[in-house]
């Protein structure tokens, strides 16, 4: 004789209540814990990535100093800039900005000079060049002049516009520094009359014009005074020799 199986017994309504309560509790454990992960899995993920980035900036190969990029040369060549710097192919973070940066400044063109970065490959060399204010006569040739007094470039001829600086065989650097900043205080007007600087010391500096007067400097201090001074005697007829060398206390001498 077959049993007959009964039919499941129903779920009451504790029964179903109790349920729902586990299934909400689950839930909300699972939630509570990916909450507590997520700070973690965060960290991770920011490690993962900059790692990554370490890795790309610093040991790749993908992102090599490979380009030198030079500008603001005229009297130097790119080439000798770039030689000059010496750039080594390596990770671009990892080039020496301040050690190529000394070696350019080395060369005497260079009045200041600028290194930085331009990502992905290049090195970028930003240069200021010495402006020649005077030329001195250095054998057959004449060297420029800047206003610092630092002889930083030959020319064959001597440039038609630029002032000569005859310094006798006594005056020094410091002397050519003193004679350069006499010149750099004199106003474009001055300076085109100039013909020649004579200078024997710091304080025996004498402007010889272009139509042969002579004008006696002294030493380069107040300079801005004495060319004030000039400005004003330059325009007297029949003047051959001015003496500004004591600023408050010029004399003339025809």
């Amino acid at each position: 004789m077959k049993l007959k199986k009964s039919a499941p017994a129903s779920i009451g309504p504790e029964e179903e209540t109790i349920r729902l309560e586990a299934e909400l509790f689950n839930k909300r454990r699972r939630s509570g814990m990916l909450r507590r992960l997520k700070p973690w899995l965060f960290a991770a993920a920011g490690l993962i990535v900059v790692g990554a980035l370490g890795w790309l900036v610093w040991f790749s190969p993908y992102l090599l100093a490979e380009r030198v990029s030079v500008s603001g040369v005229k009297v130097l060549h790119a080439p000798q800039v770039i030689a000059r710097a010496d750039v080594p192919k390596i990770p671009l973070i990892s080039v020496d900005i301040d050690k190529i940066r000394a070696a350019v400044a080395k060369l005497p063109p260079v009045k200041s000079v600028e290194v930085s970065r331009a990502w992905p490959h290049t090195i970028k060399i930003a240069v200021t060049e010495r402006t020649a204010i005077a030329v001195v006569p250095r054998g057959t040739q004449f060297a420029g002049m800047d206003e610092s007094g630092v002889l930083f470039r030959d020319y064959l001829t001597r440039p038609a516009k630029l002032p000569l600086i005859a310094d006798s065989a006594s005056a020094d650097r410091e002397a050519r520094q003193e004679a350069a900043h006499v010149v750099g205080s004199l106003s474009p007007a001055l300076w085109s009359r100039v013909e020649r600087v004579e200078v024997t010391s710091i304080d025996g500096i004498t402007l010889v014009m272009r139509n042969g007067q002579r004008v006696v400097w002294g030493r380069a201090s107040d300079s801005e005074a004495k060319a004030e001074v000039l400005e004003i005697l330059i325009k007297r007829p029949g003047v051959k020799v001015i003496d500004v060398s004591v600023a408050g206390r010029p004399t003339t001498r025809s």
